[in-house]
């Protein structure tokens, strides 16, 4: 499967890495998302137990479904106090997805203990299927699975399970639900893709930031130093001395090693040699050669 950074023209580089820092910066909004939309989905299965009580009675089905939505309340609040600082997001989504389709399995069995004509739940699962896609980012296709079941599950009640409706009403809320998966599906893909294209344009301004900032300081470097040997620098017509800013006279060797990076070596040039030292080398420089 490709993955989606490199759809947007980075197949060059370390995906992985890179796709670790996109959700570590984004973890905290996805987090609060994923979790509102969860609270939002286990709050009205918890509503409807009333509901299972109404329509089946106090039956052991009733129970189970009870204790089932009980378990993902639990399972929200476990896992709004776990992955509250953000520090295993790969963990995260897994848990997301299967604490999704637990919630969204609950549902599924909850459609089938009510009356074939009951169809008042479902306008309300188009608007919880499109609220799941929102909430629950696309940052992997499995992501989408808890949204996906909601939405086809119910169109298979609808067509399967409730045939004692009419097909007028039946169609509409069937089209709702299709409308809400693909909607969903398109505005959470389009959200995410434009996310990613932030991320990746505000990484590329911060690194031409840090190149720029390194260009000006060696530039500032070079300048200085440029500066530095520039103008009219009095010298001793005698011994060579410089005069520096300060008034005082230095030797040229240690004026320049002050202001530049060069280093000094000393020796002697052919001349110096035969009029110091005429009796070494006979007129020959201190490499052999003659002068």
């Amino acid at each position: 499967m490709k993955h989606p950074l490199s759809r947007l023209g980075l197949a060059q580089v370390d995906l992985g890495e890179l796709e670790g820092q996109y959700r570590r910066v984004h973890f905290r909004q996805d987090y609060l998302l994923a979790m509102a939309g969860l609270a939002i989905f286990a709050a009205s299965t918890a509503l409807l137990s009333v509901n299972d009580f109404q329509f089946i009675g106090p039956t052991p089905t009733a129970f189970a479904l009870l204790a089932g939505r009980i378990a993902l309340i639990a399972w929200t609040i476990w896992l709004a106090v776990t992955f509250r600082r953000g520090d295993d997001y790969a963990r995260f989504d897994r848990c997301l997805v299967w604490c999704g389709l637990f919630g969204v399995t609950l549902v599924a069995v909850m459609r089938l203990t009510r009356p074939l004509d009951y169809l008042h739940n479902f306008a309300a699962e188009a608007a919880f299927t499109l609220i799941l896609f929102l909430m629950f980012r696309m940052r992997r296709p499995w992501l989408a699975l808890a949204p996906t079941y909601l939405g086809l599950s119910g169109l298979l009640t609808l067509w399967f399970w409730k045939t004692s409706s009419s097909l007028p009403p039946l169609a509409a809320i069937s089209l709702s639900l299709v409308v809400a998966m693909a909607g969903g599906y398109t505005m959470a893909c389009w959200a995410e893709n434009l996310r990613r294209r932030q991320f990746l344009t505000q990484r590329a301004e911060a690194e031409a930031r840090r190149q720029l900032e390194r260009t000006v300081d060696e530039l500032r470097q070079a300048q200085a130093e440029v500066r530095a040997l520039s103008g009219l620098l009095p010298i001793c017509a005698n011994c060579k001395k410089i005069r520096d800013d300060s008034g005082y006279w230095q030797q040229i060797e240690s004026y320049i090693s002050a202001h530049t990076q060069a280093q000094f070596t000393h020796g002697l040039c052919p001349e110096c040699i035969a009029r110091l030292y005429p009796q070494l080398g006979q007129g020959k420089n201190e490499t052999g050669q003659k002068i």
